[in-house]
């Protein structure tokens, strides 16, 4: 499946469609099996009576659409004489009047019991993601907000190194609860709207740099990068590609010591290139290896390490809609790495190979 179609549903227009033609096509092939096998009217009914039920699973309309369909097609496939429509005796009347009931009934709960449940997981998943939301808003804001009141109230009580930390934890918790509004409306808009990707012939390493340089020199001055040689460029969204490495080096830069060095290690792939973001961190538990790419969702053993829960979403997300993949696996010796794989093109970097820039 690929990733617009995942993220983007159906229109309604084409969901009115499939409302009308999933009972029509489903009980005309069922009427055709039961007219060419000669089905006897008990297990024509039970037959009818389950493409009611499929049906029903698309929506309430579908269903009971599904379910008169299907009591027309009882009377002219199953009750004798069949091949047409007439009710000769009291007893096909009355089969036909229940299996119509039957089918309607069946219809309307099956399709009631699914909306209930689209119903129960909506709200959950609202109720999860404020959950989340507010869980993840509280911390900088508690923080902003105690400096604030901190600077209003004892200014003149504080050294200029004091100021200045007060200053500097307003400024990082900001940052935080920008990313945080930022990468819900990624989410937001991938879910609606799918992805729209704009390819480019471009150099990995480029867009290392690139990502590097927004995150500033304190993760810059600790990565190392290196790329085999003949790796080619790659064929992908600037924009999409440089999110997502700063996603993953953002990471590697949190959960490492700020002695560890940072890793990026670029080969190819036949014609795919991987990107391996190294860190020597704590490294991911097995079970936590898949979850933590799901959204607001964290590693079990983050500690006090301050992060939203989205940024691999996004990045899982933003690899998926240019046809890549983003996994993780454990970096020898402990530690985490992740490995972005992206579509490569035949033409090769003119850069050559790059070893142990700093």
């Amino acid at each position: 499946m690929s990733a617009r179609s995942r993220w983007r549903r159906p229109d309604r227009r084409a969901r009115r469609a499939i409302t009308v033609l999933a009972p029509v096509g489903t009980t005309a092939a069922a009427t055709g099996v039961i007219g060419g096998f000669g089905i006897e009217p008990a297990s024509a009914g039970l037959l009818l009576l389950l493409v009611v039920a499929g049906n029903a699973l698309i929506g309430r309309v579908a269903g009971v659409l599904a379910a008169a369909l299907a009591a027309i097609a009882y009377n002219y496939a199953a009750l004798p004489p069949t091949g047409a429509f007439g009710l000769d005796k009291t007893s096909d009347l009355v089969a036909f009047v229940v299996f119509t009931v039957v089918a309607l009934l069946i219809g309307t709960l099956i399709s009631r019991e699914s909306e209930l449940r689209e119903e129960v997981d909506s709200t959950t998943a609202k109720a999860a993601y404020f959950a989340a939301v507010g869980h993840n808003l509280r911390t900088p804001l508690t923080t902003v907000t105690t400096a604030v009141d901190t600077l209003l109230t004892v200014d003149d009580e504080l050294t200029p190194h004091q100021r200045r930390e007060l200053l500097e934890s307003i400024r990082d918790e900001t940052h935080r609860l920008s990313l945080l509004v930022t990468r819900s409306l990624e989410l937001a808009k991938f879910r609606d709207a799918g992805l729209e990707p704009r390819p480019a012939d471009v150099d990995v390493l480029g867009l290392v740099q690139a990502a590097l340089a927004r995150l500033g020199p304190g993760v810059a001055n600790r990565c190392r990068y290196t790329a085999a040689d003949g790796v080619p460029l790659a064929h992908v969204d600037i924009a999409m590609t440089e999110e997502i490495l700063t996603v993953l080096l953002e990471n590697a830069a949190r959960y490492s010591g700020t002695d560890e060095p940072i890793e990026v290690d670029v080969t190819a792939v036949g014609p795919w290139i991987d990107v391996r973001v190294i860190d020597h961190g704590p490294g991911v538990p097995v079970d936590d290896r898949e979850r933590i790419f799901a959204e607001y969702e964290r590693g079990r053993h983050t500690g006090e390490v301050p992060g939203s829960g989205l940024g691999l979403a996004v990045g899982r997300a933003l690899a998926e809609a240019q046809r890549g993949q983003l996994r993780m696996e454990p970096t020898d010796g402990g530690g985490a790495t992740f490995v972005v794989r992206l579509p490569g093109t035949a033409e090769v970097s003119g850069d050559g190979p790059h070893l142990d820039h700093r």
